[in-house]
């Protein structure tokens, strides 16, 4: 690694020195986005290597799969739960005579979705003569990352919310890139709060992951 002169007025720039049998390892968009970073990377073809193959010209698709959970608490779970394929019924009246806002099937269990405190006695009766697992939701208080995650661990899926870093190249000592979200690895979604540059966007396409905004 090497910086730059300093120059005023101006972001001192920083050089990183590789050395690779691959100057094609990194691919040409990821350096441009570092480069605007003031960040330059600089391979050194080695001696021994062999030559790499001419990259070919063929243009690869890349579906835009970039969606966004709607900030509305009921429509964002609503949103969830049919990018999950699990069929939600609205407003299903249940045999207590107590309606509850959202109820759905997975692995066998029902589980049925409130937003509004339940009586106690109520809960009772739908979890253990009914065999229906309640959750309760106070979305005036929840946010949500919280209503993500517990709906989450309702469904099944070991994921929290966190700093993920991904490999740039092949070699895994050379660049990463660090995203805070939750990685949805078996549904190839990657899902964040936090804005991705566009010019990434490809990056996480290459790696079979759509993005989600909440």
């Amino acid at each position: 690694m090497a910086l730059a002169p300093e120059e005023s007025n101006r972001a001192q720039e920083v050089f990183v020195i590789a050395l690779t049998d691959n100057p094609r390892d990194i691919p040409d968009y990821l350096r441009q986005e570092l480069s605007a970073r003031g960040l330059y990377l600089k391979d050194v073809l080695l001696a021994n290597s062999s030559n790499p193959s001419p990259a070919s010209n063929e243009p690869k698709e890349f579906a835009p799969t970039v969606k966004y959970w709607p900030r509305e608490k009921r429509e964002f779970i609503d949103a969830m739960l049919l990018d999950f394929g699990v069929p939600v019924e609205l407003g299903q009246g249940l045999r207590v005579d107590l309606r509850c806002d959202r109820i759905f099937e997975r692995n066998g269990r029902r589980t049925a979705l409130f937003f509004q405190p339940v009586e106690p006695e109520i809960k009772k009766v739908l979890q253990e003569r009914d065999k229906i697992r309640v959750v309760e939701f106070d979305l005036a208080m929840s946010q949500h990352k919280e209503i993500m995650s517990r709906l989450l661990s309702e469904l099944g899926e070991q994921a929290a919310y966190r700093e993920h870093r991904f490999p740039a190249s092949a070699s895994k000592d050379r660049l990463n890139i660090a995203a805070w979200g939750v990685l949805l690895s078996n549904r190839g979604m990657f899902v964040t709060d936090r804005e991705i540059p566009q010019s990434l966007h490809r990056f996480f396409f290459e790696k079979g992951l759509e993005i989600v905004y909440f």
